[in-house]
């Protein structure tokens, strides 16, 4: 029975996990449309995934190269531009390598120096470069002013599992196993005055003890019939 109940927990658990998902990646340059005006806005779940990808040059000769830098800021930094308390996540100082950033939307990271993000609440990405090697590190205006920021808002209903509500008639058994209580007899008058006329009362005449097989029958019929609902509720999911 303990077998069953192992391999019964583990399908649920599997039932109610969710797989995060790999969103659409975003181009840090300051060419991308998203990143413009007031910067672009996403709303994500625990567990997804998004790649930061630096801006390729593939010719050398016809192309000037991009230069930016990712920061995570606090939501002053970003309505401000200021990245001067900022943490930076990507340099992206080789523009004719592939380069990116993987964010893991974790609530908890392995990590110390990993990203971790609460449900409900933003978090703030600018670059205040200025696409020139020479303002890599500019950490105030830049790009930011022209839209290169992100918002990122992680969804408060996150890996939420909602109850499955269990109409089997097994659900409505109640079981009462506790023992009946024995009356006791009433002791006899030290007189010699008899019993009191509680003893003689057909309310108060002896019960036999419950019996202990019975009982453990119940308990075992409910297990079974609990068991035997879930694995219905898992194979209609």
């Amino acid at each position: 029975m303990y077998g069953a109940v192992l391999v019964l927990m583990l399908a649920v658990g599997a039932a109610g996990s969710r797989l995060g998902a790999m969103l659409e990646p975003i181009y840090w340059n300051s060419s991308n449309p998203l990143l413009s005006g007031w910067g672009y806005s996403i709303t994500v779940e625990l567990d997804d995934k998004v790649d930061i990808v630096c801006p390729r040059a593939f010719n050398r000769s016809r192309q000037d190269p991009q230069y930016n830098t990712l920061y995570q800021v606090q939501e002053e930094g970003y309505v401000h531009c200021d990245a001067s308390q900022g943490k930076m996540l990507l340099r992206c100082d080789k523009p004719f390598q592939d380069n990116r950033f993987t964010m893991l939307f974790q609530e908890f990271s392995p990590s110390p120096f990993g990203l971790e993000f609460k449900p409900g609440r933003d978090y703030y990405y600018i670059s205040t470069s200025t696409s020139e090697l020479g303002g890599l590190d500019n950490k105030v205006g830049g790009n930011c002013r022209n839209g290169m920021r992100l918002k990122i808002t992680v969804n408060q209903q996150t890996n939420i599992i909602p109850p499955v509500e269990n109409t089997s008639e097994s659900s409505h058994y109640v079981v009462d196993l506790t023992p009946n209580s024995i009356p006791r007899e009433d002791t006899p008058d030290p007189g010699g005055g008899g019993s009191s006329t509680q003893a003689n009362s057909p309310n108060n005449e002896l019960l036999p003890p419950p019996d202990a097989s019975a009982g453990t029958r119940l308990r075992l019929h409910v297990t079974a019939a609990a068991i035997f609902t879930s694995v219905q509720l898992i194979l209609c999911l």
